[in-house]
């Protein structure tokens, strides 16, 4: 399990910061919502909490340990990543980029639980196809599996429900609570306000605003999310 700890992080691109320092603690089974305007940076705060970027200043910590200096292998342990664009796994087959989430901790997927979980998620029928032959649909159901499989305790999505259906945008935050119940921490960056305000598994909101991020606890309605935006 992970806890994860911002230290006066600044985020941004070529040392230019975008919001003011910003810290906090998450814990281990905790579910974090990122929400803000389109623009606002949500993708940024997201790309440094997994690593892919650097903050400007200031430090994210993975159970005390500075993300920074973790080499990749110990990294992928504790987090995995779900982002919007699938372009690095288009040659390959929805169940062999399931397979290959689960073997980045060594581990051996058996076909009975990619089975099983696809077809929670109404995918089974595409597991043979290319990632380029499916929808854009089937393809985030695909990468949120992928997580999943990748079995670490922090799994980070940004945007999961941009290309589901009302009936698929359900079925994952019901998945959401499973993961919940079993320790997963979740952090999650959205812009659909309607759903999130129905839900009772999030424990903050972070809200990423035009000079500065700030963190609110989870449950609120929808006048006070989209309060919260102007």
């Amino acid at each position: 399990m992970a806890k994860i700890s911002l230290k006066n992080i600044v985020v941004g691109y070529r040392k230019k910061g975008i919001h003011k320092p910003f810290s906090v603690d998450i814990n281990e089974g905790e579910v974090v919502v990122i929400a803000g305007r389109n623009g606002s940076g949500k993708s940024t705060l997201i790309k440094t909490l997994s690593g892919l970027l650097s903050p400007v200043s200031g430090e994210v910590l993975l159970n005390e340990q500075r993300l920074a200096s973790m080499p990749i292998s110990e990294r992928a342990t504790f987090l995995s990543l779900v982002q919007t664009s699938a372009h690095f796994w288009t040659g390959l087959s929805v169940q062999e980029v399931l397979e290959l989430g689960a073997e980045v901790n060594e581990q051996k997927a058996s076909l009975e639980r990619i089975q099983q979980l696809a077809s929670f998620f109404g995918i089974d029928h595409v597991l043979k196809s290319s990632l380029t032959e499916i929808s854009d649909g089937e393809r985030q159901k695909t990468m949120i599996l992928r997580a999943i499989l990748q079995n670490a305790s922090t799994i980070i999505l940004d945007e999961p429900t941009a290309f589901l259906d009302f009936p698929s945008k359900m079925k994952w935050w019901e998945f959401a609570k499973q993961l919940k119940e079993e320790g997963k921490t979740l952090i999650i960056s959205s812009h659909d306000l309607s759903s999130l305000s129905s839900l009772s598994i999030i424990d903050h909101f972070w809200m990423v605003g035009e000079s500065e991020i700030t963190s609110h606890q989870g449950n609120l309605s929808l006048p006070e999310l989209k309060g919260l935006l102007n």
